[in-house]
């Protein structure tokens, strides 16, 4: 798409974009609808993740605490009327009605909670420490940072051995380095208005950002660093103030 070198070739590039999809997603999407009631199976669970996160804001409790009063609500009311939950199907629309219901009555709490967190953007070294059995998961460091900021978050998950985090500051300096030459080239194309590449950044990088919602995790930015990688390296080059692109820019600027 970023090296169309005209509308016409642009649209053709996008009608095959859109069979791609026709034939590989949208089965899947039907498959998932008629047996969820939504295009995946997971995002019904958005009231036990993204609901507490709400709730923890209005009440100034624990997500982790309202996250398990969620399930046990959705246990509860699943077994007092066995019937008309039977199906994965009711089960769902039991779980985004509540999450609606949530949305309704405290609006201004889940914009807030639903704005991109900049600690998404740290990389995975959380999972980097536990694939080498240095940290264990599930010690509650996620309602720490939600309460307390990063750095107690940190201290919290570490055990206070800070050495393990000094010992990665190589790693780190890596991605900082990537950060600052993705964000340089996005500083160009916002300046020259390179309109296609900022398409597909908002597709491939700013959408898994945004994507979490109130779930801190840096394992969603996995699926962008590919294309964080590219602008880094600049293979989609920019254009000068004022010059013309031409064929050989456009068919160059192809990732």
């Amino acid at each position: 798409l970023a090296g169309a070198d005209s509308v016409r070739r642009f649209g053709a590039f996008l009608l095959i974009a859109a069979l791609n999809f026709a034939i590989l997603v949208l089965p899947y999407w039907i498959f998932m609808a008629r047996r969820t009631g939504g295009f995946d199976g997971n995002t019904p669970n958005a009231v036990f993740h993204n609901g507490s996160a709400v709730m923890a804001r209005v009440t100034g409790e624990s997500s982790e605490m309202w996250r398990l009063r969620l399930l046990a609500e959705a246990e509860e009311a699943f077994a007092r009327k066995p019937e008309r939950y039977r199906t994965l199907k009711a089960r769902n629309r039991w779980k985004l009605d509540r999450f609606r219901a949530m949305i309704e009555l405290y609006p201004k709490e889940f914009a807030v909670t639903h704005l991109a967190n900049p600690a998404n953007l740290l990389p995975d070294l959380p999972g980097l420490l536990e694939n080498n059995r240095v940290t264990l998961s599930g010690g509650g460091t996620m309602a720490v940072l939600r309460q307390k900021g990063l750095f107690a978050a940190a201290d919290h998950y570490l055990a206070g051995h800070w050495e393990w985090f000094f010992a990665s500051l190589p790693l780190l300096a890596v991605t900082v380095l990537l950060y600052a030459g993705a964000a340089y080239r996005l500083a160009e194309w916002l300046r020259h208005w390179r309109w296609r590449e900022l398409l597909i950044f908002g597709v491939l990088v700013f959408y898994y950002l945004q994507a979490p919602g109130p779930v801190v995790s840096p394992r969603y930015l996995l699926p962008a660093l590919p294309f964080l990688i590219v602008m880094w390296f600049g293979i989609v080059p920019s254009r000068r103030p004022g010059a013309k692109e031409s064929t050989a820019d456009r068919s160059a600027a192809a990732p």
